[in-house]
């Protein structure tokens, strides 16, 4: 018997101790709204995570004035602003980190980490 219903699911989940995710196989939680700005730059970011581009290189200035964007979009959860900001920032980061001295890498690496 198929469930149409969403209390009918998450009644389900709560019985069998398990969220609606693991039910359903979608990465959201049922009922909360998603937005679809957001769900379009997936592909994008996944390419930045596999790719290198060493043309991306930056100036590590114009890299760490990203960190406050950055920081402002995920404490304000704008998804969308960081589906725009992302797979720019990835590549620009892995390839300027090499060239900088190590007090720039180590801050630039932190605005990696906490691009993921």
């Amino acid at each position: 018997m198929p469930l149409e219903s969403r209390r009918d699911l998450a009644a389900l989940a709560e019985a069998l101790q398990v969220s609606p995710t693991d039910l359903t196989g979608q990465p959201y939680e049922i009922g909360i709204s998603r937005d679809d700005s957001a769900v379009a730059s997936i592909p994008a970011v996944r390419r930045a995570l596999h790719e290198t581009d060493s043309s991306a290189r930056m100036d590590a200035g114009t890299l760490l004035a990203a960190e406050e964007s950055l920081t402002r979009m995920r404490l304000g959860f704008d998804l969308p602003g960081l589906g725009k900001l992302i797979p720019t920032l990835i590549p620009a980061l892995r390839s300027t980190i090499p060239h900088v001295d190590a007090e720039d890498r180590d801050r630039l690496q932190r605005v990696l980490f906490w691009s993921f």
